[in-house]
């Protein structure tokens, strides 16, 4: 505790505990995605260390968002897979991509956990490329639209299982699409 409180990341108020200090945590995710993403650039494992990483932190907001997300965060969900479908309609893999984006902040924003959102608001930036470079493979927008709607209808039907197993058949899908776009390109 006394490392972590001179790193300036816990508080140590005598006769009232250990605190996060909610600025500094911050900091450290930062610092701590900028050393993962220079490690992507070196070490092509990294990138599948990230997936797992995605892989567990995203199925476990699912399943909190399906417990404790509000008819906002529904209302936000619902409208980040509207983005979605307008851009599987008009062809703008851009605005997919926003979509796509914003349907997982939403999630997160639903589980109602500030640290979980900035570890994944830290993390979700290191994987805006990899989402960009899968979308790209025809086929895979209106698949992963299809994945976002099971996962929305789960989380609004209060369902935290199928909103976590969802969401991991999700992720292990995008796995599958970058293992192809990785074989056709030189990472």
């Amino acid at each position: 505790l006394h490392s972590l409180q001179k790193m300036g990341i816990v508080e140590i108020v005598q006769g009232k505990g250990s605190f996060l200090t909610a600025a500094k945590v911050d900091t450290y995710l930062e610092t701590l995605a900028t050393s993962i993403s220079l490690r992507l650039i070196e070490e092509k494992d990294t990138l599948w260390e990230l997936m797992e990483v995605r892989k567990i932190l995203e199925a476990e907001v699912a399943f909190l968002s399906a417990e404790r997300s509000s008819s906002q965060d529904l209302r936000l969900m619902r409208l980040s897979l509207n983005r979605q479908e307008e851009g599987i309609r008009r062809k703008n893999l851009e605005l997919f991509n926003k979509g796509d984006l914003d349907f997982h902040n939403a999630i997160v924003r639903g589980c109602k956990n500030s640290i979980l959102e900035s570890i994944y608001s830290n993390l979700s930036t290191l994987m805006l490329d990899s989402r960009i470079l899968t979308n790209k493979i025809p086929g895979v927008p209106e698949k992963s639209l299809k994945d976002h709607m099971n996962i929305y209808l789960a989380i609004k039907a209060k369902d935290p299982k199928k909103a976590r197993n969802f969401m991991i058949n999700h992720i292990r899908e995008t796995e599958m699409n970058m293992r192809i776009m990785l074989e056709k390109k030189d990472f």
